[in-house]
């Protein structure tokens, strides 16, 4: 899945659409020209980030430990003003 929005300066974006997970990991591939925060969320609360992430542009990391019992959401930030696209595969 694709994912991208516009943030401002220090602003989390989080897509609109949750996350299945089957597996214990979410990967996030950076497709961006910086480096970006990846925030992953529970269904149950957007408020506060369960994990969260540095990944390098062009890079991929994954948030590990998950259950196929929750729903997840991604959020995403950068320091620059930009839109950003990043690509998830659970």
């Amino acid at each position: 899945m694709t994912l991208s929005g516009s943030v401002e300066n220090g602003d989390i974006f989080i897509a609109p659409d949750a996350l299945y997970t089957n597996t214990t990991k979410i990967s996030v591939t950076n497709n961006n020209d910086a480096e970006i925060t990846a925030y992953l969320y529970s269904a149950n609360d957007t408020d506060n980030a369960i994990q969260e992430m540095k990944v390098d542009a062009g890079k991929t990391k994954a948030f590990t430990g998950l259950t196929s019992r929750f729903l997840y959401y991604i959020g995403m930030a950068t320091e620059d003003d930009t839109e950003i696209n990043i690509m998830v595969e659970d």
